[in-house]
């Protein structure tokens, strides 16, 4: 798969767990495209702030993905979410099915978004 293309399956699964769990799923709610051009940093006025936001385009009209990055000294990890989700998940366990390339090549992708928007 194509970096692009696992990225965007990486920010569906996000969107499918809160779904998952018993809130209401909208059919719109399927992540086509992303402009990483258009990242910001959320504000107190938001649901993660110090997030990330990631403005993604849906099937459906748009919405945001919210990103983290945890660095610890045994190296880093990346979360991320649904705008309407509470929680931030983990990359590492909504992508455990892809292969260990290609869970890597999403992370990185992942932190070079957050450190371009963070050094803007």
């Amino acid at each position: 798969m194509k970096q692009k293309e696992l990225i965007l399956e990486a920010l569906n699964r996000a969107i499918r767990v809160w779904k998952s769990e018993a809130h209401q799923p909208t059919w719109g709610d399927v992540a086509v495209d992303f402009n990483v051009d258009r990242c910001k940093i959320a504000s107190y006025l938001t649901r993660h702030p110090g997030c990330i936001m990631l403005p993604v385009f849906l099937e459906e009209g748009t919405g945001y993905i919210f990103m983290r990055e945890h660095t610890t000294m045994l190296g880093f990890t990346v979360s991320l979410c649904w705008e309407m989700d509470n929680t931030l998940r983990s990359l590492t366990n909504l992508c455990n099915d892809y292969s260990q390339d290609d869970l890597q090549a999403v992370c990185k992708a992942m932190q070079e978004i957050i450190t371009k928007t963070l050094f803007k």
